[in-house]
């Protein structure tokens, strides 16, 4: 399974990407380039660069991925992670 974490050097985002590694087989961890990343470091992860309010990279670090986790959409809104699924909901993901 490929699953990117949006802000994965963030608390929350570091927390989500330790618990997804034991789980997936591959997992991106999109941040932006200004960001450190120390809390990743050590982890069998890709790092990608981009932002989640620039739609092309976000396009781009969800492509091909099955799972789509938003641990900041779910500080938000005090539940559960997102998680899409299906092309249908990445592409809501997407636009948000």
């Amino acid at each position: 399974m490929r699953a990117p974490v949006t802000g994965a050097n963030g608390f929350l985002g570091a927390w989500l990407t330790r618990k997804i590694v034991r789980f997936a087989a591959h997992v991106r961890c999109f941040v932006r380039k200004t960001s450190a990343t120390a809390e990743l470091e050590g982890l069998p992860v890709e790092l990608m660069y981009g932002d989640v309010v620039d739609e092309r990279s976000l396009r781009w670090a969800v492509e091909g991925c099955e799972v789509v986790t938003s641990p900041e959409s779910a500080a938000r809104r005090a539940g559960g992670c997102f998680f899409a699924s299906t092309p249908r909901e990445r592409e809501t993901l997407a636009r948000r």
